[in-house]
């Protein structure tokens, strides 16, 4: 009987220590968390800490273009998402009724409004940065034009990286 409930006691201490390493805290980035579950989203069990450190600094750098899409109030017209919904059904060949009927549409749409919304970030971005060098003397390209500030707005940002955490692989 003290076997049976030391076994138990055991089991339910490991299923609650897992469970609470994959949902604790891997980074903050100014009022938002990014949740080891969140992570392991884009990583394998076995990628070293490099490699999941890489991908946690791609999860934040998506946290700070959130909070300036945000802040900026971009939304993406409903007729922009509907265009895009008849680009995937035309693409995939599936009738654009049948697409919407699908029980994942939201997630699709969720995910069309973060592009759109990302691409167009981008684009008031690159205009303002392109407006600034011309004071300067620089030939950057777009996507360094982009990368640049980006770096700039994660040197502006509260980020806290519990790398610590992190276990060496």
């Amino acid at each position: 009987m003290t076997f049976k409930i030391y076994i138990l006691f055991l089991f339910f201490s490991l299923s609650s220590f897992t469970s609470s390493e994959t949902n604790s805290i891997a980074a903050i980035v100014n009022d938002s968390i990014i949740t080891f579950n969140e992570l392991n989203k884009y990583t394998k069990k076995d990628d070293s800490k490099k490699k999941r450190l890489a991908v946690l600094d791609l999860l934040i750098e998506k946290k700070i273009e959130i909070d300036v899409i945000e802040k900026l109030k971009i939304n993406i017209p409903d007729k922009e998402i509907q265009e895009q919904l008849l680009i995937i059904s035309k693409k995939n060949n599936v009738d654009f009724t049948d697409l919407i009927a699908r029980p994942d549409i939201k997630l699709l749409i969720s995910q069309i409004q973060a592009t759109e919304s990302i691409k167009r970030l981008k684009k008031i971005v690159i205009e303002n940065e392109k407006n600034k060098e011309k004071n300067q003397d620089n030939n950057l390209s777009p996507e360094d034009l982009y990368k640049n500030w980006l770096e700039q707005k994660k040197v502006n940002t509260y980020i806290k990286i519990y790398e610590e955490k992190f276990t060496e692989k």
